[in-house]
């Protein structure tokens, strides 16, 4: 009832020409048609239920507030107001409904949409897509792309996928700064490195620089290589009589493995691995909650974090009070680390983890040039949320890689042999893997982490671009970026100019840190197992009639962007090597 009541007597009542000139508005207004398309693409932008919502919600909301009709919207109100005795017929509602509707779209799209798409075609990087996607060559691609958008606000953008103009934006501070203000989400705990510009930043660049050092990278080498050792032994437990050991969720592996190594080389909480996969670490007294569980929650619990606000943590649902109880034990944690770290330093007792550096920056004063203790949890929460789920998902894609490539699994068994010599690796051994790095290298540039590296201008500027045409030399040009326009650089655009750990003065701190555990879990993995794909998907992988192999890597993976690019559960088989 409610419902039908939201047919007004002006619909019902509009003429046919009318309505068929309001589906016009596709292409001339700020209408229907518009709000239809952006819920369309930000629906589906978004890559999970929650996040898809809330995509949609807003454009639906505008569309229902400005009262406008819509002929698949009718097909709900209609036949209710018919089952509420309107006097509505049938035949009324496909003569003043669906025929106009349909008239005035065909119009819209001739009139507006294909001189604009013919106009500007060549100018979209996304009409002007490759010959094998689309069997045709557009005339002319250009490498840096301006438009006027509406999200992540409305005004000036710029998609940047041109090496030498993305250089020029990571180098240049005065003209391209950070949109901290799209950052304020990541505050659960206190400012930190990540949403800080100008001079606070510096500040927090100059205090937690020095967590990142030699001694810490020794070991986090030493921690990966006691950990993966774990793994292996659960490996070897439920090897059947093939030899093979199936990991039925390689992700969920990679992501456990990250999480129990930033744990331990980073802040000293060193747990066992566990003896099933849905294990749970036991709390300690006082706690409701393990660390691991904890930190686990917290990290999966991020986007909803940072969609949902905090009185939605207070209703009945089981979710969303979970990540708040995640959340709250793991800033009791955290807090409990810090007295405990300070109460061993005034002993004399100094450790070498990240967390020692970083407790160096915070005094009891807590003056303008030390990190505040709110400061100190906020960036200890960014390290483990930056070094957990990019290091998971690339070992994640380098496996499954292998599986698919295994010729390559043989040269990185034969480099770590040499290197390791039967003895146990060390940290001084990472110079010496050259092979396993380029691998991980390769992983990270094949499938960037991060798909948007967002800046924003802060004056009237131009950047480097180039006009490509297919068969010809790429035209060196210009492209005018006026201040205050919002820039994304387009990671996997830029091929092997890769910048998983973002460039310039804002690259990742850590990037050292996921490389070194990176190196160490690879060349231990091939040296020990040969890595398969399993029986029941070996028909499913295979590379079908025509198909490029980036297509078949694609299918396989069905990469998602979330907080970084994640690809789908995928099971691995992993065969012990024999013994020599």
């Amino acid at each position: 009832m409610s419902m039908s009541s939201t047919l007004t007597p002006r619909q019902v009542n509009e003429t046919w020409l009318a309505a068929a000139v309001k589906r016009q508005q596709l292409g001339i207004g700020p209408g229907l048609a518009r709000l239809v398309s952006i819920a369309v693409w930000q629906g589906t932008m978004a890559k999970e239920v929650v996040s898809k919502v809330f995509a949609i919600h807003l454009p639906i909301w505008l569309f229902v507030a400005c009262g406008f009709d819509h002929v698949i919207a009718n097909m709900l109100f209609i036949p209710l107001a018919l089952m509420l005795h309107s006097p509505l017929g049938v035949g009324y509602y496909i003569w003043k409904s669906m025929i106009p509707s349909f008239i005035g779209n065909v119009l819209g799209a001739v009139i507006m949409v294909i001189p604009l798409l013919y106009v500007h075609g060549a100018d979209d990087p996304v009409a002007n897509d490759v010959e094998s996607n689309t069997g045709t060559v557009q005339d002319e691609v250009n490498t840096v792309v301006t438009f006027i958008g509406v999200l992540p606000q409305l005004g000036s953008q710029v998609v940047v996928a041109d090496a030498e103009g993305a250089k020029a934006v990571f180098l240049n501070k005065r003209q391209f700064g950070k949109p901290i203000e799209d950052y304020g989400v990541l505050k659960f705990f206190g400012p930190n490195v990540v949403v800080t510009e100008g001079e606070e930043w510096r500040r927090h660049r100059r205090l937690t620089g020095p967590s990142f050092s030699e001694r810490n990278n020794e070991m986090v080498w030493n921690d990966s290589c006691r950990i993966v050792d774990e793994w292996f032994a659960r490996l070897d437990a439920r090897v059947d009589s093939h030899g093979n050991s199936l990991d039925v969720d390689t992700v969920q592996t990679t992501l456990r493995l990250a999480l129990m190594i930033i744990s331990a080389a980073g802040f000293g909480q060193r747990h066992s691995w566990p003896e099933s996969d849905d294990s749970l670490d036991p709390p300690p007294p006082g706690r409701k909650l393990g660390f691991i569980t904890a930190l686990k929650g917290s990290l999966d619990g991020t986007i909803c974090k940072l969609m949902l606000p905090n009185w939605a943590y207070k209703l009945p649902f089981k979710y969303p009070r979970q990540v708040a109880l995640c959340f709250s034990e793991l800033e009791g944690f955290l807090k409990d680390m810090v007295h405990e770290r300070k109460v061993a330093k005034s002993r004399g007792v100094d450790q070498n983890d990240l967390f020692s550096a970083l407790l160096d920056g915070v005094s009891d004063e807590e003056g303008a040039g030390v990190l505040t203790m709110e400061e100190l949890l906020g960036n200890m929460y960014i390290f483990l949320l930056a070094g957990h789920e990019t290091t998971a998902h690339t070992l994640a894609f380098a496996f499954t890689l292998l599986a698919l490539y295994p010729e390559h699994q043989t040269t990185l068994f034969e480099e770590a042999n040499e290197v390791y010599g039967g003895r146990a690796s060390t940290y001084d051994d990472y110079g010496q893997l050259v092979y396993t790095l380029a691998t991980v290298q390769e992983a990270l540039r094949m499938y960037t982490p991060v798909l948007f590296i967002p800046k924003v201008a802060l004056e009237d500027t131009t950047i480097p671009a180039h006009t490509a045409t297919p068969g010809e030399e790429p035209v060196a040009t210009e492209v005018f970026i006026p201040k205050g326009s919002r820039v994304a650089i387009l990671s996997p655009a830029l091929h092997y100019n890769r910048v998983p750990f973002a460039g310039g003065t804002r690259a990742c701190l850590g990037q050292k840190f996921a490389l070194v555990e990176s190196v160490a879990i690879i060349s231990q993995v091939c040296l020990n197992y040969t890595i398969h794909i399993p029986p029941a998907q070996v028909e499913e992988y295979r590379t079908r009639p025509g198909e490029s192999q980036r297509v078949r890597r694609e299918r396989i993976f069905k990469p998602t962007s979330g907080i970084t690019l994640t690809p789908k559960s995928l099971p691995l088989i992993f065969r012990r090597r024999p013994a020599a």
